[in-house]
């Protein structure tokens, strides 16, 4: 069974982000057609001092 999973299925990624790269990030895909960046956009929406990021959009 667990040989017919796909090779990534178990897998876990870490990433580290900063507000600049996020700043970046945000105003490129905040109106993004896929939902997953929608959610990532709410995400940066809801930490601290995101008016840093999201000033201006």
């Amino acid at each position: 069974m667990i040989q017919l999973l796909p090779s990534s299925y178990n897998q876990k990624r870490t990433v580290m982000l900063n507000y600049e790269v996020l700043a970046g990030i945000y105003p490129s895909r905040k109106n993004h057609k896929l939902d997953e960046w929608h959610d990532f956009c709410h995400w940066i929406e809801n930490l601290p001092y995101s008016e840093v990021i999201t000033v201006g959009d």
